[in-house]
């Protein structure tokens, strides 16, 4: 467990976590290295060494092992497959810190669900704020007409939302603000209803399904848990579809781009840009490597970007340095 000294240390950069990745990925990574010494120092000075025996931590290890030394070797490019490798572990010893060493600690969890739900109502503030003035508050414009980007430079503001609203939502749902479940829950509704709209205007057609799907598994359990909010969740249901349905009469583009083309995007999706970069994929992989080693880690790129690759980009319709690490 962490001193009081080392917590009281930990708690500005706790709170700034999930708004770093805001503003720039070498300062969420240079985050992510202070994190990992000073719980590498702390396990020096305290001798606790205890994660180790953890059968995640043990088996995410020897997978990381597996990919430095079996899998970076055989790969097509191994420096890059070995220098990837290499460097993931800083994301192993920071998922060990976070569980056992500052979610642990009641104060440090409650700083980071904090910052996490700061972080979020901001990016809901900016983004509708850019709705509807065309930019935001910062000046910001959206990158394409039909989606929009909120504070950030690329369109990942739904996709970065519903990476950790459902932490939030949580924090939300059983924090002691009342001891009322209906007012949690009404709260609860509130919360996943803005964000609902917040993701459907940003126009991401993946983000808006993820985040419907995690939407249906936390109300059907609510719906199964707690009976006497079951009303609530049904006029909560109710209440988003008929936003949705406003946002759409006074906006078509943003129906187009969310709704219509999510379904074509499903029943069409070999034919999608993932789906044909996906296939792409499979074949560098069935036609350059073993099955088990694989063809090394980001190699896939570095094969699609060779001159002997473009009758392949052709064939799926990819370009130079494709990847399919959105699957």
């Amino acid at each position: 467990m962490p001193t009081l000294r080392s917590v009281f240390q930990l708690q500005t950069i706790i709170f700034l976590i999930p708004a770093v990745f805001l503003f720039s990925r070498t300062i969420a990574d240079i985050t992510i290295v202070i994190i990992d010494i000073c719980f590498i120092s702390y396990c020096i000075s305290n001798r606790d060494w205890s994660w180790l025996k953890k059968p995640w931590v043990r088996v995410i290890l020897a997978l990381w092992v597996y990919t430095v030394c079996i899998v970076s070797p055989l790969a097509i490019d191994p420096a890059t497959s070995f220098k990837t490798a290499i460097l993931f572990v800083r994301y192993i010893v920071f998922g060990v810190a976070f569980a056992y060493w500052i979610l642990a600690n009641s104060e440090l969890r409650r700083i980071f669900q904090l910052g996490i739900i700061v972080t979020i109502a901001y990016i809901t503030v900016d983004t509708f704020y850019q709705y509807m003035n065309g930019t935001d508050i910062f000046g910001i414009k959206p990158v394409n007409l039909n989606q929009l980007n909120g504070p950030f430079h690329d369109q990942v503001v739904g996709t970065f939302t519903s990476r950790i609203i459902f932490i939030a939502i949580a924090t939300v749902f059983f924090s002691k603000i009342t001891s009322k479940i209906q007012l949690r829950a009404l709260i609860l509704l509130t919360s996943m209803g803005i964000i609902t709209l917040l993701i459907f205007i940003s126009g991401e057609r993946t983000a808006f399904i993820n985040y419907l799907l995690g939407c249906s598994i936390v109300i059907s359990a609510l719906f199964l848990l707690y009976p006497k909010i079951r009303p609530w969740l049904i006029a909560g249901v109710l209440l988003v579809g008929g936003g949705i349905s406003v946002v759409v009469i006074q906006n078509p583009s943003i129906k187009e781009r969310t709704i219509d083309s999510c379904y074509g995007y499903i029943a069409n999706w070999p034919e999608s840009g993932n789906g044909r970069c996906v296939r792409a994929s499979l074949r560098v992989w069935t036609d350059h490597s073993n099955y088990v080693t694989g063809i090394g880690l980001r190699n896939t790129r570095v094969e699609l970007s060779k001159p002997s690759s473009d009758s392949l980009r052709k064939e799926y319709k990819v370009s130079k340095g494709s990847h399919s690490h959105n699957i």
